[in-house]
């Protein structure tokens, strides 16, 4: 996926999923897995299991490097502990 492409792709899902939290209620913050559109795997794992891969998704862009960049990633200096 080309630097563009993983950008626009980001934006996107990072707003439906942002957009389609629960705002009211004991649920606010969560995912409901049959609204705004029903998941398929919804009625398996329910609210919790839409959470959370709805949080995980929403934490890959923050934590974790785009297949894209590999070529620019450095092995991270490790300072000895002193004894």
């Amino acid at each position: 996926m080309a630097d563009k492409d993983w950008h626009v792709w980001n934006r996107n899902t990072r707003n439906i999923l942002v957009g389609s939290q629960v705002q009211e209620g004991c649920a606010k913050g969560r995912w409901d897995p049959e609204k705004p559109t029903r998941d398929a795997w919804g009625p398996h794992g329910g609210r919790i299991m839409t959470t959370s891969l709805c949080c995980l998704s929403l934490e890959t862009y923050y934590r974790y490097l785009p297949l894209f960049q590999l070529d620019r990633w450095t092995e991270p200096s490790v300072e000895p502990t002193p004894k």
